[in-house]
């Protein structure tokens, strides 16, 4: 059974499905303006091309009415592009905004939740792992929802527009251009599993430093009693390289 990863987030996203559907049509409005600006252009080689073609035939009428329209199709292209710019701040802002609300009501949800567990909880779980959690685990979430749930409804949107605009343009060319597409999606499928792989272990390792951390600041009367600090300072170093490690892996 295939797990759906929105599923356990239903909860924190549903409060803000106004912004997350205002996002959408931004991205949308920007995606299908993106794919008009190349067709203004090629209106406006094509019109420049005509203008040539008939200034070389001293057809001096033609090369007027050309050069109007190559003024026309590049301020509607270049219209087009502030409009873009536009819809995707929109969209930004929206994505980024509706981010940082779920970050603030998850952290209070974990938080409050923490209050709640027995002393026996506390004693069997590190404390460096419930640190990543209201650190960087919620922080990673925060992410993701605010760059990369952008990113893929970008992509799902761009590519389908783009083949329509492509497809009108030359089918040939298009086919050829979308050739590569299955080895790029076999390569990013083998990758996509390394990185949760080298994200697990770096974000293990970091609980482990989140830990130690904790440890050496709590006992830091006993650290500096004992004349401890050049070992809990090579202990750390080492915890540190290994962190490096595995986000190099």
């Amino acid at each position: 059974m295939t797990l759906n990863p929105f599923k356990p987030f239903a909860a924190y996203l549903s409060p803000y499905l106004k912004r997350i559907l205002a996002g959408v049509l931004f991205l949308l409005a920007s995606q299908a303006l993106s794919t008009a600006i190349p067709i203004a252009m090629q209106w406006a080689v094509d019109a420049a091309k005509a203008g040539y073609e008939a200034f070389r035939a001293d057809d001096l009428s033609v090369v007027d009415h050309a050069a109007h329209d190559v003024l026309v199709y590049a301020l509607a292209a270049g219209l087009l592009a502030l409009a873009v710019m536009g819809f995707q701040m929109a969209m930004r802002w929206m994505f980024s905004s509706m981010a940082r609300f779920v970050e603030y009501d998850m952290r209070t949800r974990y938080f409050e939740h923490l209050l709640t567990l027995s002393l026996s909880f506390y004693n069997s779980t590190s404390v460096g792992d419930l640190m990543t959690r209201a650190t960087n685990d919620i922080g990673t979430i925060r992410m993701f929802l605010a760059f990369g749930l952008r990113m893929i409804l970008t992509a799902s949107m761009a590519l389908p527009l783009s083949l329509v605009v492509m497809m009108t343009i030359d089918w040939q060319l298009a086919l050829l251009a979308l050739l590569p597409m299955p080895v790029m999606a076999l390569v990013m499928n083998r990758v996509a599993g390394r990185v949760k792989v080298g994200f697990r272990a770096s974000q293990e390792q970091f609980s482990t430093i989140t830990a130690r951390i904790q440890e050496n600041l709590s006992g830091i009367r006993v650290v500096k009693a004992y004349v401890r600090r050049y070992t809990e300072m090579m202990g750390f170093r080492t915890l540190n390289d290994e962190y490096l490690r595995r986000n190099n892996m």
